[in-house]
């Protein structure tokens, strides 16, 4: 498995993208510090996250990283 600094890496280097949710609507976003920083919600997402949820991976579909 890819070393979870190499993927941190990678979510930082696509940081002010466009890409589309499965319903269409359009977003980017922003890397400030350890906290991702979503074009549409006031919500933050913490490194922590992203390091937990890469530990229950492969998923078979996005039910277990929706909290």
């Amino acid at each position: 498995m890819v070393a979870f600094a190499t993927i941190w890496q990678r979510i930082k280097s696509l940081e002010g993208e466009k890409f589309r949710q499965i319903r269409g609507q359009e977003f980017s976003y922003a890397v400030e510090g350890a906290f991702l920083v979503p074009s549409t919600t006031n919500q933050n997402l913490p490194q922590s996250h992203f390091r937990q949820a890469v530990e229950m991976l492969p998923l078979e579909n996005t039910s277990p990283v929706q909290h």
